[in-house]
């Protein structure tokens, strides 16, 4: 299993607390008796001291440190502008699925926290394809028009609940999750989409807006289900920053 998370300056502490979670359950890269665990952390724009420091505190040979590259994708990811859209959130898992092809593939957000292993939602992930609890609201309340036109979304979705995007879980061993993968990182990059003119946090979700609607679109096509009722193995919204 590949664990992917990432924080800015203001999310630093939170981070941390959620790494010492992880570890209290997975100190080395042993998940089972035939599978490993990698933690990749991305540096979505903490200061050189602070990484250097986090490096410092957690030496673990199975935490992988990455620098997200800006550079690279339009300027709306800016993290220190509306928060990046939360577009970033959909390349790290892109890019992670790219190094880490065939494996089950987990992103959580940094301000969650592990309070359990992780066998029951790594058995889910496996037999399901993809995981995303359950989040308040529905697809049309925190969906902004322009996304459910141009993601060609059903009428009939519109009232489906929507999904969690703290903790997301891919089976990237399955061709369609793969191709799931791939069409979340391109609507990311395109703000028509993931955070088109007039949407904001008062009537839209972004990343969760748009990985909710492809999430029921493939559930429609692929039949996988989509009731996520097993042992919670983490809680969310533990900022402590």
């Amino acid at each position: 299993m590949i664990i992917v998370s990432g924080a800015s300056n203001n999310h630093y502490k939170s981070l941390i607390q959620f790494i010492n979670s992880i570890l209290c359950f997975y100190p080395n890269n042993k998940f089972s008796d035939t599978e490993t665990i990698t933690l990749v952390i991305y540096n979505l724009d903490i200061t050189e001291d602070k990484w250097c420091e986090l490096k410092e505190k957690f030496t673990q040979s199975h935490i992988i440190y990455k620098v997200f590259d800006y550079s690279k994708y339009p300027s709306y990811l800016n993290i220190n502008i509306n928060a990046g859209e939360y577009a970033w959130k959909p390349v790290c898992i892109y890019d992670t699925y790219q190094e880490y092809n065939n494996e089950t593939i987990l992103w959580m957000d940094s301000g969650n926290k592990l309070i359990r292993k992780l066998d029951k939602m790594n058995e889910y992930i496996l037999q399901n394809g993809i995981y995303s609890n359950y989040s308040s609201g529905d697809i049309k309340y925190w969906s902004y028009p322009k996304t459910l036109e141009y993601m060609k979304c059903d009428l009939g979705l519109y009232h489906r609940i929507n999904r969690n995007a703290a903790c997301m879980g891919f089976n990237s061993t399955i061709d369609w999750v793969k191709e799931f993968i791939k069409e979340f990182y391109k609507l990311a990059l395109i703000k028509d989409c993931i955070a088109p003119e007039g949407s904001s946090r008062s009537n839209h979700r972004q990343d969760q807006a748009v990985f909710s609607i492809l999430y029921y679109q493939y559930q429609s096509k692929y039949r996988f289900n989509d009731n996520p009722y097993i042992e919670r193995c983490y809680t969310i919204h533990n900022d402590i920053d």
